[in-house]
């Protein structure tokens, strides 16, 4: 889903975000905050943007190891969906976008653990809680 609404201004959008890549050094790109809200912008309108369930808003402070190729920029991105449900683990997903034809590529994505399963740690919780322990 496009949450960014204003349809006239999709062009402007995948042209401004080419034109602030055209601007940085191949590389490692270590300041990712503009860069984050120009692709957020025009992510719908890549191809291939919604594989693995990707919207452009997901982008926001979640963008890890970022690089620049030209025309491929790449990175990944930990989509915590299952940590909410209680899993102990997340999806790390790499993407290649290649700006010249506008397609977004899903590559191989990573389960890491993140630490305890919620579920155990509100069970240790409750029993410390029913020793009189808390």
């Amino acid at each position: 889903m496009n949450h960014f609404e204003n349809d006239a201004k999709k062009p402007e959008a995948i042209a401004a975000f080419s034109d602030y890549l055209d601007g940085l050094a191949p590389g490692q790109v270590r300041d990712t905050g503009r860069l984050e809200t120009l692709l957020a912008l025009c992510w719908e309108d890549l191809t291939g943007s919604s594989d693995g369930g990707m919207e452009g808003n997901k982008l926001f402070g979640r963008m890890e190891s970022v690089e620049w190729w030209p025309p491929l920029l790449t990175l990944k991105i930990e989509r915590h969906g299952g940590v909410f449900l209680g899993s102990s683990r997340t999806e790390l997903q790499h993407w290649a976008i290649d700006i010249s034809k506008k397609i977004a590529s899903l590559g191989v994505a990573a389960i890491v653990n993140t630490g305890p399963r919620n579920s155990d740690w509100m069970w240790r919780l409750s029993r410390t809680m029913s020793q009189g322990r808390f």
